[in-house]
Formats: C-alpha cells, sequence, structure tokens
C-alpha cells in the first residue's frame, strides 16, 4: 500500500511539472497529461514540440480559444474585431457568408414560415 501512495505521489508531481512546461508553450493540458503518464519523457515532448502560446485568444464573447487572426468566433459567429479589421481583411466589404448566425437564424424562420402558410380564400 506506501508502494502504490508513493507511485501516485512522484504520477501527480510529474503531471504538474509538465503543466507547467506546457502551460510555458500554449499546451498546459497536454503537459499535465503527457508528465502524468510518460514523466520527464513527456517533458522532453513537449520542449522539443512546437509551441503554441501566441497562436490563439479568446473570443470575449463566449470565452472559447480562437485563432489570433480570425475575425469572426467560430463558436458563437460574433465578430471579434472592429469594422474596420473585417473590412481590411476582406478588402472594401466582407463576404456574405460573414454573418451573425442570429441572422441565418432569422433568414430560416421566414424561410419555415413561408412554407407553413396555407393559401386564404
Amino acid at each position: 500500500m506506501d508502494l502504490l501512495i508513493q507511485y501516485l505521489l512522484w504520477v501527480v508531481v510529474f503531471a504538474l511539472v509538465g503543466a507547467a512546461i506546457g502551460q510555458k508553450r500554449g499546451r498546459a493540458l497536454a503537459g499535465f497529461f503527457l508528465g502524468g503518464l510518460i514523466g520527464p519523457l513527456g517533458w522532453l515532448v513537449l520542449l522539443l514540440g512546437p509551441d503554441y502560446s501566441g497562436q490563439f485568444r479568446k473570443c470575449p464573447y463566449c470565452a472559447e480559444s480562437v485563432k489570433t487572426e480570425a475575425v469572426i468566433c467560430k463558436h458563437c459567429g460574433k465578430s471579434l474585431g472592429s469594422a474596420g479589421s473585417v473590412a481590411a481583411a476582406f478588402g472594401s466589404s466582407p463576404p456574405r457568408a460573414i454573418r451573425s448566425s442570429d441572422d441565418d437564424f432569422d433568414e430560416w424562420q421566414r424561410g419555415q414560415e413561408t412554407k407553413t402558410r396555407k393559401p386564404t380564400g
């Protein structure tokens, strides 16, 4: 029993060190699991792997991670920048495909209402 507790303590320590290393590289959760599962070898994988620390930011509306270059959040559909940044990214105006999901839902709902209406008379 004492050996099991000692083993689990080392696994937790390795996992926490892996999470600390991974957080500096933008991969804290992967660091936790790699450190816990394979110990110092997992730390080496994190140190030699790609650095993801500057590639993502949080959406101010839904707090999900999105790429730093994104102008529309892929999770909530909200614009992440001002209209000027969207126009700068796409030229003079954004393409038609960039709309909020609320607009798409409203358009779909109007189409459903016209299909279900029965002709009067």
